[in-house]
C-alpha cells in the first residue's frame, strides 16, 4: 500500500541523482547554444551557407546514432562494474566500445566522404547549395572516427558518478575550444572556418578526454596495487603472530 511517509523525498538520493544528471543537463543546454552560434556565424555568409550547414549537420546526426546507442549500452556496464569492483571487466568494455566505434565510424566516414554529393542530392537539386554543402559535410565528418571514442571517454566518467569530470570534459570541447574557434577561423577561412571549428574542437576534446581517462586508469591501477600490497602485508602479519603464539 502507498502511504504518505513513503512519498517523502530522500534528499541524499536526490543529491546523488543531480550530481550525475546536472552535468548532462548543462551539456544539452550548451549544445543548443552552440548550434545557435553556429547558425549565427553562418548567417554572415548568406542563406545558402545556413542551408548547407543544416544539411551537413543533419546527415552527421544520422551517422552519430550508433555512437549514442553504444554510449547508452556502455553506461550501465560501467556503473555495474564500478559498483561491483570489477575493474577488468569495466576497462575491457570501454576498450571494446572505443575500438568497435572507431572501426565502424571509420568505414562510415569513408562512405560518407565518397558519396557526399549523392547524399546531399537526396535533399536538394540546387547546384549552388550542393556545391556549398558537400565540402561542409566532408569537413564536419572528418572527425567522425574519433567522435565515438570521445563520447565513450566521457560516458566512463558518467558511469563512475564523476559529474564534475563529465561537465569539465564536455564544456572543454564546447566552450574552451569550439566557441573561440568560431570567432577566429572564419576571419581567415570564411565559411570553411565555421565548418572546421567542429572537427578541430572534436580532436582537441578527444586529446583532453583521452588523457583524463588515462589518468583515471592509472590512479585506479595504483589504488588496486596498494590494496593488494596492504592485503599481503596483513596476511604476513597474521601469519607471524600465529607462529609466535604456536612458539
Amino acid at each position: 500500500r502507498i502511504r504518505l511517509p513513503f512519498l517523502e523525498p530522500n534528499f541524499s538520493v536526490l543529491r546523488d541523482i543531480y550530481r550525475v544528471g546536472f552535468p548532462s543537463m548543462v551539456v544539452i543546454m550548451m549544445e543548443s547554444v552552440m548550434f545557435a552560434l553556429f547558425n549565427s556565424f553562418l548567417s554572415a555568409f548568406g542563406s545558402l551557407a545556413i542551408a548547407g550547414g543544416g544539411l551537413a549537420i543533419r546527415i552527421a546526426d544520422l551517422a552519430f546514432m550508433p555512437i549514442i546507442g553504444t554510449g547508452h549500452g556502455l553506461l550501465p556496464i560501467v556503473g555495474y562494474s564500478f559498483g561491483a569492483g570489477l575493474w577488468k571487466r569495466l576497462w575491457k568494455a570501454v576498450r571494446l566500445a572505443c575500438w568497435g566505434l572507431a572501426v565502424v565510424m571509420g568505414v562510415a566516414t569513408i562512405g560518407l566522404e565518397i558519396f557526399a554529393p549523392q547524399l546531399i542530392g537526396i535533399f536538394t537539386s540546387d547546384p549552388e547549395l550542393i556545391a556549398l554543402a558537400v565540402p561542409a559535410m566532408r569537413i564536419i565528418l572528418s572527425s567522425l572516427v574519433i567522435a565515438g571514442p570521445l563520447i565513450m571517454f566521457i560516458t566512463v566518467f558518467e558511469g563512475l558518478s564523476k559529474g564534475r569530470d563529465v561537465l569539465f570534459l564536455s564544456l572543454a570541447r564546447q566552450l574552451v575550444f569550439f566557441i573561440p574557434l568560431l570567432f577566429v577561423l572564419p576571419r581567415f577561412l570564411g565559411a570553411n572556418g565555421v565548418w572546421l571549428a567542429i572537427p578541430i574542437s572534436d580532436w582537441l576534446g578527444f586529446l583532453v578526454a583521452g588523457s583524463w581517462l588515462l589518468r583515471e586508469y592509472r590512479l585506479r591501477k595504483r589504488s588496486e596495487a596498494g590494496a593488494v600490497i596492504s592485503a599481503s602485508e596483513g596476511d604476513s602479519r597474521t601469519g607471524l603472530s600465529g607462529q609466535a603464539r604456536d612458539y
